[in-house]
């Protein structure tokens, strides 16, 4: 059997392929035009080989779509006889008349594309016009894999999922092999920001991280909402409250709002204990994150999976995050330091640096649960599904 991911939002496809080569499953990952660059797989790896399962294709656009024949999607397809896919794989699948077998939405995939985000009324009509064949596709689909979310996307996929079954499980969205400690000590340490990664944390009494996007004081009904203003009032009040400390928040230049962030951080006199860095590639962002005390996820949104969430349990770093835990089942929720608002992200902050060994056993402990819980269980279910031809149930 030779199985095709359409689509590479995120590096999720690309990780989840090489779990299943490494088992000996005949994958190749189809990136499609359009997708941000340091998501490309050559981001993602420290080893040339890897890149042996990627195969571009050339169609894959909200425009392309509708100018890219049938016949042409349909050869591009053909060599495969199980697809997983996300983006626009279920509009292209239903065109060319194919089944896709897992969806597998990264987010505008599910919200936008199906026409539920409606803030901007020109890309809403756009938007209405995909959704046309967006719906229709993902209802095809013959499961759905998403972890759960927030009411919002809860919402819109219970609108579109149609006889889909659901596969709850998280997405093993970083292949760990990658960064062990071993990798991040040779290839990682080359790198091109690695050293200045080290000057900040040789510098800093706490070393906090955040990669998430910049994107706040929108509509609290909007999921691409993340709270960064309430992180960093939380960090404001925090060094407010202990002066002698050389603490370090590292920050990236991605999102909409950096400008606004900067302002604030300069409105609360602490810019100078930011380190901004550039969008990077997760094989550069990797070493300078397993050198933190303390990641940081999503302060408006509750979210139990995501790149940021696993990007910081595959190097053992302790998370601290907004989680509303009545959402999920119990066995879901790994452990995190649990904040929303700026008292409580200050509250947390003096945590980790008071008890410290506390703060990496909860990193340490999160690593294992990802390859127990998560990795080897999905990664079964995905190998069982190809073979027998059967999904499962929810």
């Amino acid at each position: 059997m030779k199985v095709a991911f359409i689509g590479n939002m995120n590096n999720n496809f690309f990780c989840i392929a090489r779990y299943l080569r490494d088992r000996g499953v005949d994958v190749t990952v189809l990136p499609v035009p359009g997708e941000p660059e340091h998501f490309s797989p050559k981001s993602d790896s420290y080893d040339p080989k890897d890149l042996d399962i990627v195969k571009p294709i050339p169609w894959g656009t909200r425009r392309q779509l509708f100018t890219t024949s049938r016949r042409r999607l349909r050869e591009t397809l053909e060599p495969y006889d199980f697809l997983v896919g996300c983006g626009l794989a279920p509009s292209y699948t239903l065109r060319a008349k194919r089944v896709l077998d897992i969806f597998v939405p990264y987010g505008g995939d599910l919200w936008s594309l199906c026409g539920f985000a409606k803030a901007n009324w020109k890309l809403s009509a756009s938007n209405r016009v995909m959704s046309w064949w967006q719906k229709p596709g993902i209802a095809r689909s013959r499961v759905v894999h998403m972890t759960p979310t927030n009411d919002l996307y809860e919402t819109a996929l219970k609108q579109v999922q149609g006889n889909a079954v659901r596969w709850n499980d998280g997405l093993p969205a970083i292949y760990m092999n990658m960064y062990s400690t071993e990798s991040l000590a040779s290839s990682g340490a080359t790198t091109r920001y690695y050293e200045r990664f080290r000057s900040i944390r040789e510098a800093a009494d706490i070393m906090v991280m955040s990669q998430v996007r910049h994107i706040w004081g929108g509509s609290p009904n909007a999921p691409d909402q993340k709270g960064t203003d309430r992180l960093l009032r939380g960090w404001s009040d925090f060094l407010a409250a202990n002066p002698g400390v050389n603490g370090k928040l590292v920050l990236f230049e991605y999102g909409f709002q950096v400008n606004e962030s900067k302002a604030l951080l300069e409105e609360l006199g602490v810019s100078d204990t930011v380190e901004w860095m550039p969008v990077m590639e997760r094989r550069e962002l990797m070493p300078g994150l397993a050198m933190a005390d303390l990641a940081c996820g999503e302060f408006e949104n509750s979210w139990i999976c995501s790149g940021t969430i696993y990007e910081a349990m595959t190097v053992a770093r302790p998370l601290i995050a907004y989680r509303n835990d009545s959402l999920y089942d119990k066995s879901e929720c790994y452990p995190i330091f649990n904040a929303k608002q700026p008292d409580e992200i200050a509250a947390v902050l003096q945590r980790v640096l008071d008890s410290p060994e506390e703060a990496k056993e909860m990193g340490r402990y999160c690593q294992q649960w990802f390859q127990d819980s998560l990795i080897n269980p999905v990664i079964n279910r995905y190998e069982a599904f190809m073979k027998s031809g059967d999904p499962g149930s929810s």
